[in-house]
Order: structure tokens, then sequence, then C-alpha cells
């Protein structure tokens, strides 16, 4: 697969943009569990995803601070679609196997009441993705793109994505297929808009079964 995430970066150039993109990724799964949800973080992956864009002689096309997405937006909603699709029944599959080996977690909503239902939907489907995606998307895959190639990244990337959310403590199986869904649209699309948006959906759709389940509880 081709992508022009990661392009512009020669020499020193890419060894620097490897280091602090690492390093900073690093730095936050070091902290987690800490800074979530602030200020602090979402001003070092502004300030990692800004330095590297600066480096690269390609600009901000090169870690996907673009509108563009290739092929072109025409083609990316049945792929949207498709892609739903996948990470649900991977994570379907996964729960199966749970439930057969009588190991499937009870499922209970984490509202404790209405103004949380309302402060998570604000957390959850627009502050933790721009904060995730431009340190675990960003930060992480566009120097591994340079470095390794778009294959490693995709693979590196979900797991990386699921660590974070092990640390968070809620990790499931969608956090690891989602995390390599994420990469392959970040890169195939060469800009981080997409990957921004699947990621929002995504966390609404988690929304919505806790709302439902907060209900019925």
């Amino acid at each position: 697969m081709q992508t022009r995430i990661g392009t512009g970066w020669k020499g020193k150039q890419a060894l620097w943009a490897v280091l602090i993109g690492l390093g900073a990724v690093a730095f936050d799964l070091a902290q987690q569990g800490s800074t979530g949800y602030t200020l602090q973080r979402l001003g070092l992956g502004l300030a990692v995803v800004m330095f590297l864009a600066t480096l690269s002689k390609d600009g901000p096309d090169s870690v996907g601070l673009t509108w563009r997405a290739r092929p072109s937006w025409k083609f990316w909603p049945k792929r949207i679609c498709l892609l739903g699709v996948i990470v649900l029944a991977c994570s379907l599959v996964v729960c199966a196997v749970l439930w057969w080996k009588d190991a499937l977690p009870a499922m209970e909503s984490t509202f404790t009441d209405k103004s949380a239902m309302l402060r998570n939907l604000w957390l959850s489907c627009l502050w933790a993705p721009i904060e995730e995606e431009m340190l675990y998307r960003v930060a992480l895959c566009a120097p591994l793109a340079a470095w390794l190639g778009p294959r490693v990244t995709i693979l590196i990337g979900g797991l990386v994505f699921a660590g974070l959310h092990h640390l968070y403590g809620n990790l499931g199986p969608n956090h690891l297929f989602a995390g390599l869904v994420m990469t392959w649209a970040y890169l195939r699309s060469g800009t981080i808009l997409l990957p921004l948006l699947l990621h929002s959906l995504g966390n609404l759709a988690v929304w919505l079964m806790q709302v439902v389940l907060f209900y019925r509880g």
C-alpha cells in the first residue's frame, strides 16, 4: 500500500521524527490513568504533530493535516460502513469465544446519572478522539510509516492502541480491531480526519450501548 503519510523526512530528520513520536507516545503510556482528558495531554499531542509537520519538507500533508482524502471523499462512505461491520463482526467472534469459555465479563453501564451520561458523550466522542488520534495515529504512525513501511505500522498501531485501553482498564476486542482499521484508514486516506471520524463514530456506538444498559439497569 502506498501512502503519503511519513514522506519528506530524510536522514537525521527521519531519525528525529521517530524519536520524538515514539518518545511522546511512551511518555503518554507511562502517565495513563492521570493524564486523560486534559489540556496538557491535548497540548502534547498538538505540539508533537506540529513539530513533525514542520520537520518534513512536505509539510502538513506528510502527517495527514489536510482536508483532502485519497483517492477522494466519495470513495469512503461505503468503506466506512464496511469497516464498521468488520470491527463489529470480529469483536462479536471474540465475545462468542469468551462466552463459550464462560469468561465473558458482565455488561453494565458505567454511568451513574444523566449528567455523567452527557459529560461522557462530549469526552468520548470529541475530546478523546482528538487527544488519541494526535498521539496514537499521527505522532506514532507517521514516523513509523517512514521508518518501517505501512504494513508493520498498521500492526503496531493496532497493538499500541489496544495497549492504551488496557492501561485505561477498559480493554475490549473492539479496541484492537479498531486500532488496526483506523491506522489503515489513516495511511490509505492520507488525512487524520478519516480516523478521527471513525474514532468518534465508534465511541458513539459504545456510548449508545451504555445508554441502553443505563436505562435497563
